[in-house]
């Protein structure tokens, strides 16, 4: 299953392009500690990014 924060394994993000996406759809203040992280539905919980293998997100978006 595909949630929010899975990147194909293929995908190498830097600090710098984490910071660059996250910085659409947050305001910079609502990060704690410098995270590069983001939530979704659970507004309590902070989401890592996690690699999957295979091109399945790439799949998904290009159908979209």
């Amino acid at each position: 299953m595909l949630s929010l924060g899975t990147i194909d394994e293929r995908v190498r993000l830097t600090d710098a392009g984490r910071r660059e996406f996250l910085d659409l759809y947050h305001h910079p203040a609502g990060f704690v500690d410098g995270q590069l992280r983001f939530r979704d539905d659970s507004r309590n919980r902070w989401r890592p990014w996690r690699p999957t293998p295979g091109a399945a997100v790439t799949r998904l978006t290009q159908r979209l």
